[in-house]
């Protein structure tokens, strides 16, 4: 009979079988946690802006549509920088592309509060959108890499909880901090409460790339490339702190067997460069069929989809402490007086906002401060985020996924609607919230929707094609309200509502999923 403790180590087995006997323990608490402040880094990073403009517009004498190029800097970054994360994350592994992005994010974010001007400024948050769209790309990979089936999909979800801390994150340091007056010279830069913002800010992104230097490569990336032993010794380490500890065991695996399909030509992985190209090859073979026939039109209308939820759920948050803060300007200049957001924008001429860097100068006419209710109602809707999700949970049980979206893109339409009337500030913050909130649930909702349209061979490629371009809508938004507000704020506000309205519309024309899929499922 075998010995109890050794012989299981001559035991060959698959990977998936290779990472469930490593249970789930210490490890995999520490990488959820770590990759959660991952996330987290990558979301406040990419939606604080709308805390600065308000906060830094006296500072570097910021006109409006230089606000919309500040606030779609970011996101330009990361739209450029997608594609060319997913190759080097392919070939080089999970974890380097991680911790390069997150301490060159981290590195220019810390270097943009101290920009001394606009450009400079915008430049530096270019970078970090460039950057962190690397971890963006790569946490998810990293992170389900190292669960078996049965708790990726609960790793990845508990990772996920840092999306609504993020959203109290943001408001809760901003009301700590911009209200902070106060004014330090540092080799003749002005340093306000922005500035220590900002800096604040960027610490889940350095403290992420420490906790990330104490974990391994990803031991799938390692089978992908030959690395087989490697991938061994790295499970043998997770068993060891997840059970070994505990039970004084040893790891039951020698060998991990790999399905041919999962084989990559090692001498073409030893190869840098060719990999990249066959890689490059391989993305523009899978993109080329989503736009022809049979996918074509349905790759079109889920594309235009995305791009308006990004440009209505994305565009309305960064400006949202800007249009706050105006209206509460307004009610502090005018008590008594009811406003709409284009009633308080009126008294913001054009000439105001072309000539506003003279005025900065005066520092009775440039106001640097954000009124509480902005930190309040953005608070607001991260409480109000996790309780419309949740119920969001419950009715895809007993609803279509198309038919939520059409409900909630209509509502939320609707409110954008309300916002050109309502003139009271807890009415304008309501349709806000509403209109914010729910146009986000169907981010998620239409991601799943485009999983379900294609087979398997394409859908990951169709997931990356429409959230990139998805996230131009936040560009176009954010660029959209710095043009008109000040000169056409009742066309603006028009256009915001419309979007939703019309992507309910185009939700009518989503086939049902089994009429899209092919055989190649």
């Amino acid at each position: 009979m075998e010995n109890a403790n050794e012989p299981q180590r001559t035991r060959r087995v698959e990977l998936e079988e290779a990472l469930a006997l490593t249970g789930f323990g210490k490890f995999n608490a520490g990488l959820v946690i770590v990759c959660a402040i991952c996330l987290t880094a990558s979301i406040v990073e990419t939606m604080s802006t709308g805390f600065i403009l308000a906060a830094a517009q006296c500072d570097l004498h910021m006109t409006s549509s230089q606000k919309g190029i500040l606030t779609g800097s970011t996101f330009t970054g990361m739209v450029a920088s997608a594609h060319t994360w997913g190759v080097i994350a392919d070939t080089t592994g999970r974890r380097k592309v991680l911790l390069v992005s997150l301490f060159g994010a981290w590195a220019f974010s810390f270097a943009s509060a101290f920009a001394y001007n606009f450009w400079l400024l915008a430049f530096l948050r270019l970078m970090v959108g460039l950057l962190i769209s690397g971890s963006s790309a790569a946490v998810y990979s990293y992170l389900g890499e190292f669960s078996s089936v049965k708790f990726r999909s609960k790793s990845i979800a508990w990772a996920c909880t840092a999306f609504p801390f993020s959203m109290l994150l943001m408001p809760g340091v901003g009301w700590a901090v911009l209200p902070l007056d106060f004014e330090l010279d540092i080799l003749g830069l002005s340093f306000r409460s922005w500035r220590l913002f900002v800096l604040i800010l960027g610490l889940p992104g350095l403290i992420s790339f420490l906790g990330l230097l104490s974990f391994p490569e990803s031991p799938k990336f390692l089978v992908l490339i030959g690395r087989h032993r490697d991938a061994v010794d790295i499970l043998q380490d997770v068993y060891r702190s997840n059970e070994g500890s505990k039970t004084g065991s040893k790891y039951p695996v020698s060998e991990i067997i790999v399905p041919a399909s999962m084989n990559i030509d090692q001498d073409v992985m030893a190869e840098k460069s060719g990999a990249v190209l066959r890689i490059l090859r391989t993305m523009w073979d899978q993109t080329i069929p989503l736009f022809l026939h049979p996918h074509g039109f349905i790759t079109l209308l889920v594309c235009a989809m995305q791009f308006e939820i990004f440009f209505s759920f994305n565009g309305m948050y960064l400006w949202m402490p800007e249009i706050l803060n105006q209206v509460a300007l307004y009610n502090d200049e005018n008590p008594g007086l009811s406003a709409t957001i284009c009633d308080a924008y009126a008294v913001k001429t054009p000439e105001v906002a072309v000539n506003v860097t003279a005025h900065h100068h005066n520092g009775n006419e440039c106001h640097r401060h954000l009124d509480t209710s902005v930190f309040i109602n953005t608070m607001t809707i991260a409480g109000v985020s996790l309780v419309v999700y949740s119920s969001v949970g419950c009715l895809v049980s007993v609803m279509r996924k198309k038919t939520i979206i059409i409900l909630c893109q209509t509502m939320s339409g609707l409110a954008g609607i309300g916002l050109l009337f309502v003139n009271l500030t807890p009415l304008i913050s309501t349709m806000i919230i509403i209109y914010h909130v729910i146009s986000g649930v169907c981010l998620s909702l239409l991601t799943s929707i485009v999983v379900d349209l294609y087979p398997t061979n394409l859908r990951t490629m169709a997931v990356c094609i429409t959230l990139v371009l998805g996230r131009t809508g936040v560009i176009a938004a954010g660029n959209l309200i710095a043009l008109l507000i000040e000169i056409d704020c009742s066309l603006t506000m028009s256009v915001m509502a419309c979007v939703p309205l019309t992507c309910a519309i185009l939700c009518c024309f989503v086939p049902r999923e089994a009429s899209v899929v092919t055989t190649n499922d």
